[in-house]
Parts: structure tokens; C-alpha cells; sequence
């Protein structure tokens, strides 16, 4: 009984990560003196012939552990290479068998489609890009990165392409993380740093403060939340207060964006007691606080 050539299976599938080599399956029996050809279904184009490549790539081989074996071997695979293989046999019509090739390919973020520093003004709406390409499709998750001596629940995950915060605040601010992940190992992420602009806060540790007339030194502080950070200086009687002989003024940085304005005031006479005032001001806005010196 004659036989013609048969294939092992019908179909297979070969699934291979980016950079690996991948072994497209194809075991014919019976093949007499028949030829065996792999097609690339995408371009039509004979890939191999027998055991010889015809394609111009070097990455194409056949290797054959048996001799009804003509195995498709593929090295450094390629994204791009994923597609319908054929194995094909030249007879009449002719028969084939059809391989499946999925290439798997890590999550990267495509930073030129991300978000970078982004600036934006406090109770503004902001929204956030993050693009990411891999094969599965990857998940995009965000996250932020808590600050020291920061409480757990201003902690927040969002999943999707991108995030839109409403009425944005001011603890929102530092880095937030966006994550690409799909069912691979690898994992890819990039920062984006969220910079919230506000108005100054002046906030006055005493509205009154009694001192003897004479007193070698007199201390009046406000302190001052801003960001950018503010000018800010001292008013007395609508004039502003330079650094002198008697008056000195200081700046001390209390934590992020906070800041202490001291004014000194040597060998209190008279004139010295009544209104101060504490200004601060930035492209956001002004604020000020009222401490009255007196006897």
C-alpha cells in the first residue's frame, strides 16, 4: 500500500519569550522523495527549503534530530516574528501543516508617551498619562510613593492608561509611580513627579505679646507654608523692616515648604510696641499675620 507524506499534527502552537530561541515543530512521515518547505504565511516567502535556508536571515535554520524531522529553528525571536508558520510538503495539492508562533515580549513604558514633572495648582483637576507596549497587553497600574513621616491613608493605587485627581491637594505632591506588568516577570515603571503650587498659609504662634520696655531682646516668629516658597518679610506702621542695628530678620526651614520668619528687636524703646505684621507672598497668592507688642 502506497502512502503519501502525513505531518505528526495538524497544528501546533509555540509560544517563546522575546530574545529566546523558538522551536517550530514539523515531523513528516512517509515523505519519500518529496521536499519539505517552511512559509512564512504573513509574506508568502520560502523560508527554508529541505535543510537549506533560503531566506536572507540568518536567525532561520532546520534542525533535524530525526529523519522525519525538519524542525524550524528560530534564534534572537522578535516581536515582529510572531505570526502562522507553514510546513509544507510539495505535493499535489499540497499539504501543510500550520504552526502557530506567540511571542512574548516584557512591559516597557514609552516614556516620549508618559507624563513627566507635572505642575499643576492646588484644587485644580490634573491628569496623568501613562503608555506601555508588551505582548500580553500590558496592566497599568499607578501608585504613591509615601513621604517620610507620612500616615498610611494617603496611600492610593489606580489601574488603567491613565488617572485623573479632582481638586487636587497639597499632600498629593511628590512621586507617583507608574507600573506596567503583564504575565511576566519583568516589571516597568516610571516616576512622575507631582508638584503642587498654593498660596501662603501665615500662621501666628501668638497674637499678643507683652514685653518691658528696655528688654535687651524681643522675638516675634510667623510661620509660613508655601510652595513656590514666598518673599516674606515684616511690616511696621505700613513699612517694611529691613535687617539693622536693632532689628535683625531670619529664616529658618522647619520642614518641606515650611518656614519661620523671625524678626529680633534689641533694647525695646517706646516706639517699638504696637502692630506687626508677617506678609508672605507668591505667584499663588498673599497672606499675612497680625502680632501686637506691648507694654
Amino acid at each position: 500500500i502506497s502512502r503519501g507524506p502525513t505531518f505528526d499534527l495538524s497544528s501546533s502552537n509555540v509560544t517563546v519569550l522575546e530574545g529566546q530561541t523558538a522551536i517550530l515543530p514539523c515531523s513528516v512521515h512517509y515523505l519519500s522523495n518529496h521536499q519539505v518547505a517552511w512559509i512564512d504565511n504573513r509574506t508568502s516567502i520560502p523560508l527554508t527549503l529541505e535543510d537549506r535556508r533560503i531566506v536572507d536571515d540568518n536567525r532561520f535554520s532546520v534542525i533535524r534530530q530525526d529523519p522525519k524531522d525538519w524542525n524550524l529553528q528560530i534564534t534572537a525571536v522578535k516581536e515582529s516574528d510572531a505570526g502562522i508558520y507553514f510546513c509544507t510538503v510539495n505535493v499535489s495539492p499540497i499539504r501543510k501543516k500550520i504552526v502557530y508562533l506567540f511571542v512574548k515580549v516584557p512591559p516597557r513604558i514609552e516614556h516620549s508617551l508618559t507624563s513627566n514633572l507635572t505642575v499643576v495648582r492646588e484644587d485644580d483637576n490634573v491628569t496623568l498619562q501613562c503608555s506601555a507596549v508588551g505582548t500580553p497587553p500590558p496592566v497599568i497600574t499607578w501608585y504613591r510613593i509615601m513621604r517620610a513621616n507620612e500616615k498610611p491613608n494617603v496611600m492610593w493605587t489606580y489601574q488603567g492608561s491613565s488617572v485623573t485627581l479632582l481638586n487636587i491637594k497639597r499632600n498629593c505632591r511628590g512621586s507617583i509611580v507608574c507600573r506596567a506588568t503583564n504575565d511576566l516577570d519583568d516589571i516597568d515603571e516610571k516616576e512622575v513627579e507631582l508638584v503642587i503650587e498654593y498660596s501662603p498659609v501665615v500662621k501666628m504662634p501668638t497674637y499678643r505679646l507683652g514685653q518691658l520696655l528696655g528688654s535687651r531682646e524681643t522675638v516675634l516668629d510667623c510661620y509660613i507654608e508655601a510652595f513656590p516658597l514666598a518673599m516674606s518679610y515684616w511690616l511696621k506702621n505700613h513699612t517694611k523692616l529691613e535687617s539693622s542695628e536693632r532689628f535683625s530678620i531670619h529664616v529658618f526651614n522647619d520642614a518641606e515648604h515650611i518656614v519661620t520668619l523671625s524678626l529680633i528687636i534689641r533694647d525695646l524703646v517706646e516706639s517699638d510696641y504696637g502692630e506687626y505684621k508677617c506678609v508672605a507672598s507668591n505667584n499663588r497668592g498673599t497672606d499675612f499675620g497680625i502680632v501686637n507688642l506691648f507694654s
